[in-house]
């Protein structure tokens, strides 16, 4: 039980905290593009282009 319930919440049961089953996994995924984001960024420059133009090809806009 925690000493501090009074000041964090006005619950009578308390406060839950829940986790999803694979958080823990999200959260290393999360981690790892953060620390990868250069990688992230060339994907974009590579491959993001050709669709545009594809798109554009194809008169689909998206505002």
């Amino acid at each position: 039980m925690c000493g501090q319930k009074e000041s964090c919440t006005s619950a009578k049961g308390g406060r839950a905290v829940t986790r999803l089953r694979d958080e823990e996994v999200i959260e290393q995924i999360t981690e790892n593009t953060r620390r990868q984001s250069n990688i992230y960024k060339l994907r974009g420059q590579i491959v993001e282009y050709p669709f545009g133009t594809i798109k554009r090809h194809w008169a689909i806009h998206t505002f």
